[in-house]
């Protein structure tokens, strides 16, 4: 596949997931919790809205970055974004990414000043899918990673066996598990 292809498949397993973990660097640990993303660009550029009284504000303030995973459990597929991170207070962006179901944790709307959303830009984006035949050897043991280049998306692997062509599993060639 082309670096094009594994984008649109990034796009369609994130398309599948209504919530994703948020990853940010705190102290040589990391930490994970759950959001609702709001907005994914044609970019993978993904938007959430949060509290700015949270630790992962404080985290990826002091980081810069934070990590988004996204993980479709019926097509057994996964998703990561790395990114650089964005907050901000605009009403127009917190109105536009505003949804009523967001009141139980903002009761008092999107134009509350705790309120803030968060943009992550990919950087590099990691999927594997083995309904997708997204498993490179060996047997579907690494991902597929993808790293902005000077020139675009670039393909890697994320532990290449022999540091040469890429070889992917065939979705036949990987067993499934009982649960299927």
């Amino acid at each position: 596949m082309t670096p094009h292809q594994y984008l649109e498949q990034a796009r369609a397993i994130v398309a599948n997931c209504e919530l994703c973990f948020v990853l940010t660097p705190n102290d040589g640990e990391v930490n994970a919790r759950v959001v609702q993303h709001l907005k994914v660009d044609d970019d993978l550029s993904v938007q959430f809205m949060t509290s700015r009284k949270t630790r992962k504000i404080r985290e990826l303030t002091r980081a810069g970055s934070l990590s988004l995973t996204f993980l479709d459990e019926p097509g057994r597929s996964y998703v990561t974004l790395g990114g650089d991170a964005m907050v901000s207070d605009d009403p127009a962006v917190k109105e536009a990414l505003w949804r009523e179901t967001l009141r139980l944790w903002f009761p008092e709307g999107p134009h509350h000043p705790d309120v803030v959303a968060v943009t992550c830009r990919p950087r590099w984006i990691e999927l594997w899918s083995l309904r997708r035949g997204i498993a490179p050897e060996p047997k579907g043991l690494n991902s597929i990673r993808l790293v902005q280049g000077s020139h675009g998306w670039e393909t890697t692997v994320t532990s290449p066996p022999d540091a040469g062509e890429v070889h992917l599993l065939e979705p036949a060639d990987v067993a499934e598990t009982p649960s299927d």
